[in-house]
């Protein structure tokens, strides 16, 4: 999976340069060692992760990391959620669409 990863990485990074208004910078929703791990392969490919977003607040010392619960309205950041948990998905969604957050222009799922 992290060779798939990989390749995900490469083609999100040309999709962010057309659509992610915040190109080169993002935040990453998940904060787990595995979601770490792979926010490193967008790293690699030139992004720039400004924090994390969890349910934790402080979760990891890498970066800021806020509780979900900070997120500033939209069109602050470009938010790139890659919890893999079953369904946590639909919560991520449903949180960020009631946040007048817009799929495919303010965040968009890479998990």
């Amino acid at each position: 999976t992290e060779a798939f990863f990989r390749i995900k990485a490469r083609y999100f990074k040309k999709w962010s340069e057309q659509k992610n208004p915040f190109h080169p910078e993002i935040w990453v929703w998940g904060a787990g060692r595995k979601t770490r791990q792979r926010a490193k392969l967008l790293e690699r490919e030139g992004l720039k992760i400004q924090g994390f977003i969890d349910i934790v607040k402080g979760k990891t010392t890498q970066k800021t990391t806020l509780h979900f619960s900070e997120i500033p309205p939209p069109g602050e950041m470009f938010i790139v959620p890659m919890v893999m948990k079953y369904g946590a998905q639909e919560l991520i969604r449903k949180n960020l669409l009631l946040r007048n957050y817009k799929e495919g222009k303010e965040f968009i799922f890479l998990a």
